[in-house]
């Protein structure tokens, strides 16, 4: 049944399992676990660097879903008015991916496999991004 994962979720002998299936959303509960089971001051700064970058990037993009154009009044001043449109649809697009993909980090916690995925992915779209930017014929 549908309900099965849940059922087998509060059987677990783990209490952070018991108390978060997949119905428990709030992201507090998942930094709070991994603040707790991390001893070293070095593990706890890693903690909040890791969420903090996660959490700017989501509310920035965030943001840039609703305002394509907020700090690119430069990049815009020479365009005709379909690649203004299209930029902006593509700005749009790139927001909307990137708050699905820090949700999806977010998710993933702070595992060696997660922090080196997320960094290699944002370093890829960065150079990409930089790329099209600098090449883009002024």
């Amino acid at each position: 049944t549908n309900c099965e994962p849940f059922q087998k979720a509060a059987r677990t002998k783990d209490p952070f399992l018991k108390r978060n299936t997949m119905v428990n959303c709030n992201p507090i509960v998942y930094i709070k676990h991994a603040w707790e089971a991390t001893n070293t001051i070095w593990g706890k700064l890693c903690i909040i660097l890791f969420y903090t970058f996660l959490w700017f990037n989501i509310v920035a993009s965030f943001i840039g879903m609703f305002y394509p154009k907020l700090g690119a009044d430069c990049y815009y001043k020479g365009l005709s008015e379909y690649s203004a449109y299209l930029i902006t649809l593509l700005n749009r697009q790139i927001d909307f991916v990137g708050v699905g993909f820090f949700l999806y980090a977010d998710r993933g916690g702070i595992k060696v496999w997660n922090v080196a995925m997320v960094f290699t992915v944002y370093l890829a779209v960065s150079v990409f991004l930089f790329q099209m930017v600098r090449d883009y014929p002024n």
